[in-house]
């Protein structure tokens, strides 16, 4: 087993138990979670697969360095992010077997690891070889697929990679399709599927020499898992002499297919569409399909029958026990004499009496030696033949109350049975030898009270089986229906019975209830799905009458997402709704705040505008179908309305000899309109605007005037106001002159600011500020290359000055490095833990590491290449500067030294202290302001990367 790390949170409390799969960078692996027991598959992508991949990039020149290539994995490892979040919405629709979650996570070094997280499941193919499908089950399959199907196609893919080994089995005997390969419909008649997506249940055309993909391909695929399970496990065309490939290459030619085995004519026919030849000859969709199986299912009979192989010839002529023949059969028409059997009543008669074939013809005296002697008459106790084995009665007693009266039927029958017709002779030596009155005596008085105690029990037993054992169902009927219960109402002719039911669904699957007053509600069913409800007496009762129903349950409209966004006006609400199923002709949203402001909304289609809100409170929007559609998913959200809308940086910005211009900046979402005002001697003019500025004409820059900015939404409005003769920036300019230096350059009315300016620049986190005493010009140095450099312009005793007050410059690329016979390429630049103390040398440093806490101090540490000149004297700028992952700047330091002050051995050291935020970042050395080298590090700590 490959080593593997348990990553927290994703694989708390799990047991790893084995590895069953390792292929390309992929290994995947049993868990178990330790509290329950539950099973799990985990999923282990490496990204990439090996260091070997991260070098034949690099030397490829398809990246530049390691740092380029993590960048370039981390967008493999966002796309792959991106793909399982919607997989994982494909599993809330249900059908789709998609993981249940994954977790992703920088290496060290380079690269990502991917683990993807599931319940262990039971495949098809796996079921298949350990049970036999029955005819309901094979159907159900082909309805659960279909909705699969539809659910992708509805979000605008198609599925082509289905087969045994794709399809789950869950916990209630749904089917489910997993190991999504996936393609957008939109892109079919543009691309081909790939070729680890074709297999033995693909349509034919993808197999093509030029594939031409079609929609109805998945159609096709599920057909043939049909015809396979229907056909004993096995393809068209497949047998002893034709394996499975063969087979897909003959089904290519074929213009129709065999019959499955155990599939009827009816649904030979729906299996035939399916996996038709030509794509516009099949089913349309999965609907389609799915529809022709439902129903084929309301028409015919579908049982729980095994769909085994059938049986061989020779099986099915072994010969069967023979039943005992209800009637006594006839002699054969060529019976021998000696083989005939005596009357047992009538006398012999001679050789020349009737015809041989007479029915009741008996042999003559001449047979008589050869007869069996006829057999004694029975006793009293021995009046009847004992019966075969076959037919005699079980000797237990009867199980129920008919049984009882069944037995006291018979007896009652024997008694009135017509008695064989006596000997008259013996019958006349009877009655001489009996007197009259006892023998009267004797054979009538019992009889009759037997007759007479029978008759009784009989007439008890009759009052006690119609009123007390027999109950009739007088109804059974389902009054209600939801998309997850159904309640049955039920009348008996008499006092509950002790009664019992239950409810199943056509996967065999049973649902607990609760009663009421003649009436039981089952709960917790699944939407869209049939079931049948059952009721049952108590043992010593036998129901009468229907004591079946058959209902489905409503079906579900899924709300995939509902959403709300405050509207442009900042009053409104827009609601927003994505659905799949059947949807109501009218929805009705209700919704309530955390003050006191409610109300309800009628509206159709996807979106609606709630309107009136108030600002600064949050509103919960809960949604109902205003017709009979039940909901499922995402039917609620809230919404907090953006507080009052707070202005920034509000000034004059430009102005002109008769014109001012005012910006300012929104902290929230800007409103539609707002209103400015400008006030000044003999001058008043008001505007509305929907941009963040507003030009006023016919102004005297001389004047002082105040201007005024309000919206319905700002709590108070805000003003400012411009002296006469205000100093104005007319002009301001920034330009990089190199990669680490920026000159900017402004133009100002006279008078200039008393005490002159302060040039203020920001570049990531970095910032810094320089002042002009009077010149309107200066150079800003030591800054980072290829780095954005905001600039603001301010006059430093505070004086009033509109106009142009920031811009912004781009550092030029720095070049390599190559003065003093230093060859940046053989130099290597390594970090260590600096060592407590002052002061500090090379001796003191440990090994070098990449990984570093928070806010640590790391020495940086400069090794020159072998042979390079030391010893010149010329004033060098040495820059650090260390970036984040997304090239943001956190720290950039310049300080300068005479070159040969530098190296100590051929080694430049310095230090510096390290970010507080987690995360990857990569240090950066200039020699004024050329690239010298470069070296990626981490710090450590819980970081949201991946």
């Amino acid at each position: 087993m490959s080593e593997i790390t348990l990553v927290s949170p994703l694989l708390d409390g799990m047991k790893l138990l084995e590895q069953f799969s390792q292929r390309g960078g992929t290994d995947c692996y049993y868990l178990e979670q330790i509290e329950t027991g539950e099973p799990f598959v985990l999923k282990h992508i490496s990204i990439p697969e090996s260091e070997v991949k991260t070098q034949a990039l690099i030397l490829t020149g398809a990246v530049a360095d390691e740092a380029a290539a993590n960048e370039y994995y981390e967008g493999l490892a966002e796309d792959l992010r991106s793909e399982l979040i919607r997989l994982q919405s494909f599993r809330e629709h249900g059908g789709v077997a998609a993981w249940t979650d994954f977790q992703i996570e920088p290496r060290e070094g380079v690269g990502f690891d991917v683990y993807l997280l599931m319940p262990k499941k039971t495949s098809l193919a796996v079921h298949l070889q350990d049970k036999a499908m029955t005819h309901l089950s094979a159907l159900n399959l082909g309805i659960d697929l279909c909705d699969a199907l539809a659910t992708l196609r509805e979000s605008g893919y198609t599925y082509q990679n289905l087969k045994p080994e794709n399809v789950f089995l869950d916990a209630k005997g749904h089917f489910t399709i997993g190991d999504l390969g996936l393609m957008p419909l939109k892109d079919l008649q543009y691309s081909a599927v790939p070729d680890s997506y074709v297999n033995l249940f693909s349509a034919p055309e993808l197999s093509r020499l030029i594939p031409e993909p079609d929609k109805s391909s998945d159609v096709y695929s599920l057909g043939m898992l049909l015809f396979y399970i229907f056909n004993g496990n096995h393809l068209p065309f497949e047998d002893e002499k034709t394996p499975p490939e063969k087979a897909a290459a003959k089904r290519q030619e074929a213009r129709a297919l065999p019959t499955p085995v155990y599939a009827d004519y009816e649904l030979a026919e729906i299996i035939s569409v399916a996996c038709s030849l030509e794509p516009k000859e099949r089913y349309g969709s999965p609907a389609e399909l799915k529809q022709a199986l439902t129903l084929y299912m309301q028409r015919n009979e579908v049982s729980d029958q095994l769909l085994v192989p059938p049986l061989s010839e020779e099986s099915q002529e072994e010969p069967q026990p023979a039943e005992a023949p209800s009637e006594p059969q006839e002699p054969a028409p060529e019976l021998q004499e000696d083989e005939a059997e005596p009357s047992s009543t009538e006398p012999a008669e001679p050789e020349d009496a009737p015809e041989p074939d007479a029915p009741e013809e008996e042999p003559g005296p001449e047979a008589e030696p050869e007869t069996p002697e006829a057999p004694e008459e029975p006793s009293e106790d021995e009046a009847e033949p004992e019966p075969s084995a076959e037919e005699a009665p079980a000797e237990a007693e009867p199980e129920s109350i008919d049984d009882i009266l069944a037995s006291v039927n018979d007896v009652l029958g024997e008694e009135e049975a017509p008695q064989e017709a006596p000997d008259i002779e013996a019958n006349e030596e009877a009655v001489r030898e009996a007197e009259p009155g006892k023998r009267k005596k004797r054979i009538w008085i019992p009889l009759l009270i037997t007759f007479l105690v029978l008759a009784l029990l009989g007439a008890a037993f009759y009052y006690f089986y119609t009123n007390w054992y027999l109950v009739t169902m007088e109804k059974v009927e389902v009054i209600d229906r939801t998309a997850d219960s159904i309640t049955v109402a039920y009348q008996l002719s008499s006092p509950d019975p002790d009664l019992s039911w239950d409810c199943i669904d056509t996967y065999g699957n049973s649902y607990s209830s609760t009663a009421g007053a003649d009436q039981v509600v089952f709960r917790d069913l699944e939407p869209g799905t049939q079931y049948t409800i059952h009721f049952y007496p108590g043992k010593l009762h036998k129901l009468l009458g229907e004591t079946t129903a058959s209902a489905a349950t409503e079906a579900l409209t899924q709300v995939v997402s509902m959403s709300a966004a405050q509207g442009p006006d900042k009053t409104t609400a827009q609601i927003a709704l994505v659905v799949s199923g059947p949807e109501p002709a009218q929805w009705m949203v209700t919704y309530s705040s955390t003050g006191s402001d409610s109300g309800s909304l009628f509206f159709s289609g996807h979106n609606a505008e709630v309107v009136g809100l108030k600002l600064n409170e949050t509103y919960t929007f809960e949604l109902k179908a205003a017709d009979e559609v039940y909901l499922g998913g995402e039917t609620s959200c809230t919404l907090t309305m953006a507080p009052e809308v707070e202005v920034a940086d509000f000034h004059v910005s430009a102005a002109t000899d008769d014109s001012l211009t005012v910006t300012w900046e929104s902290l929230a979402d800007a409103p539609r309109s707002w209103t400015v005002r400008c006030v000044g001697s003999g001058y008043d003019e008001t505007q509305e605007v929907t941009d963040c500025s507003a030009t006023f004409q016919g102004v005297r820059l001389k004047e002082s005037y105040t201007f005024t900015l309000s919206t319905p939404y700002s709590a108070s409005p805000v003003s400012i106001t411009l002296p006469a003769n205000a100093k104005m920036i007319t002009a301001l300019d920034a330009e990089a002159l190199g990669a680490g230096s920026v000159q900017v350059d402004w133009t100002c009315t006279d008078p200039q600011p008393e005490n002159g300016w302060v040039v203020r620049y920001q570049v990531g986190a970095v910032s810094g500020s320089v002042s002009v005493p009077e010149e309107n010009s200066v150079v800003l140095t030591g800054l980072p290359a290829n780095s954005e450099i905001a600039v603001t312009l301010e006059p430093s005793g505070g004086d009033n000055v509109i106009g142009v007050r920031s811009c912004t410059a781009q550092t030029a690329v720095a070049p390599d490095f190559g003065s003093h016979e230093f060859d940046i390429h053989d130099s290597t630049l390594r970090l260590y833990v600096r060592p407590t103390g002052k002061d500090w040398s090379f001796e003191d440093l440990g090994d070098n590491v990449d990984a570093f806490d928070p806010e640590t101090e790391i020495a940086v540490v400069l090794q020159g290449p072998e042979q390079f000149n030391v010893s010149d004297t010329d004033e060098t700028a040495i820059t650090l500067v260390v970036r984040d992952k997304n090239g943001g700047v956190s720290t950039c330091r310049t300080v300068s030294s005479t070159w040969n002050d530098i190296w100590n051995n051929g080694r430049y050291l310095t230090s510096v202290k390290l970010p507080a935020n987690p995360g990857k970042y990569q240090i950066e050395l200039y020699f004024d302001s050329q690239f010298v080298n470069q070296r990626v590090f981490t710090v450590n700590g819980d970081t949201d990367e991946g």
